[in-house]
């Protein structure tokens, strides 16, 4: 598939607001700016509403009518939404919160039709499908196979109400899978296996033919994620793609490296970036008599103030969202202390040229610009407008160069 500039997006989980109110005036400020200082009459969004939104807008006419002439005001075409973290995304401490309820509990299954529900009718009239991401299932700490069995069941109840959804609507709704470190299915494999277990035994079980979970279960494709997990990202996404899994969306983004762990200087260079309101999970490859080996821990502050331990022989990949245009330098020839995983999207052009049967929707998920090293981090809304921007630009450099975009013929929007 080839894409339009102004199908290239990013998800609104950066901006904070639990509360409905405060996701409108996102969408006419700062969204909005964004769409304008790119030169577009329209711009395709994946917007990250809370459960409390959620609930709001498919329980109050009134609330969705006004959803509906803001999205038409700004020009805002929302044909993805992030249903990973129900709670308040930005409060002091998310940490393991961002993973509840899980898909063991009937809140996450509520969330999940309430944001179906609202993305269903408000997908732009010629749109016929949509995407929501989800979490893999939830926090691997304490997790049992009874939680997987029960987290499949609430799965296969899903994708029962998305059928009767389309049915309903003619809407496709497909929510997908987001894999993450330290959480129940962080690899490729086990989403595979997931896919092709539990959440098929749940399916026919319950009576369903398996091509009900395939319709409307899919994978959300974490570039950072994976590559945190040292994962190749090219035969990542072909596994899951053999396996008959839709790859429904894609979200770019770029995870820290460290090159110097075993240093003083490569751990002050970190210490920044340990900062009290995310998980940021650490990763490195160790040899072993086997092959190499990954070795994760759960919280890079964990790590640096001495509760967990990790080889520090190899660099460390640390789930720490980056700006895609973030790229640290060399000073005079030597190995900078930090780096970036930004050059592993590049793989994901490569499949997708790969393959132009499989057309995910792709937004840049870059949530933690307010988290930055205070000298990285924008001080005010225009500063943060100007670094989407940046992000936006240069993945479109990045697929323009692997052919993956057109030249738009729309008029852009007045300045």
């Amino acid at each position: 598939m080839v894409y339009t500039r102004q199908q290239l997006g990013y998800c609104s989980n950066v901006h904070p607001g639990e509360a409905l109110p405060d996701v409108l005036k996102n969408i006419e400020t700062v969204v909005a700016a964004v769409k304008k200082q790119r030169g577009l009459p329209e711009m395709a969004m994946g917007l990250w509403l809370s459960a409390k939104a959620a609930a709001e807008l498919r329980q109050s006419e009134s609330s969705f009518e006004h959803w509906k002439q803001v999205l038409r005001t700004t020009g805002i075409q929302l044909t993805s939404m992030n249903g990973f973290p129900a709670g308040d995304f930005h409060q002091r401490r998310v940490k393991e919160l961002a993973y509840k309820p899980d898909w063991c509990e009937a809140a996450r299954l509520k969330y999940s039709e309430d944001l179906a529900w609202v993305l269903a009718h408000s997908l732009p009239d010629a749109t016929r499908h949509g995407t929501i991401s989800t979490l893999p299932l939830g926090y691997a700490q304490n997790w049992t196979e009874s939680d997987t069995k029960a987290a499949a069941e609430q799965l296969v109840k899903l994708a029962l109400f998305l059928a009767t959804l389309e049915h309903l609507t003619g809407k496709h709704i497909q929510f997908c899978i987001e894999m993450e470190p330290a959480c129940v299915l962080e690899r490729t494999e086990q989403l595979v296996t997931f896919f092709n277990g539990p959440l098929a035994d749940a399916c026919s079980a319950n009576g369903h033919p398996t091509t009900l979970i395939r319709r409307y279960l899919g994978c959300c494709y974490d570039i950072c994620h994976q590559a945190v997990m040292h994962e190749d990202v090219t035969a990542s996404l072909e596994a899951i793609h053999r396996a008959g899994i839709a790859i429904g969306k894609v979200q770019v983004s770029s995870a820290l490296i460290a090159n110097k762990p075993n240093t003083e200087a490569g751990r002050a260079a970190l210490a920044d970036f340990a900062e009290p309101r995310y998980l940021h999970q650490v990763a490195t490859q160790i040899k072993t008599e086997c092959g190499k080996q990954t070795q994760r821990i759960d919280d890079l502050a964990d790590l640096l103030e001495g509760k967990q331990q990790l080889d520090a022989e190899k660099p460390w990949r640390i789930h720490f969202h980056v700006p895609l245009q973030w790229q640290p330098e060399a000073v005079n020839g030597f190995t900078p202390l930090l780096d970036t995983t930004s050059g592993t999207i590049s793989q994901l052009c490569e499949f997708l040229a790969n393959h132009p049967e499989v057309s995910p929707h792709i937004e840049v998920e870059t949530y933690t610009w307010q988290v930055l090293p205070t000298s990285e981090r924008p001080n005010n809304d225009r500063a943060l407008v100007e670094g989407i921007c940046s992000e936006l630009a240069w993945l479109e450099s990045l697929f323009a160069e692997h052919q993956l975009l057109e030249e738009s013929n729309q008029t852009e929007e007045a300045s």
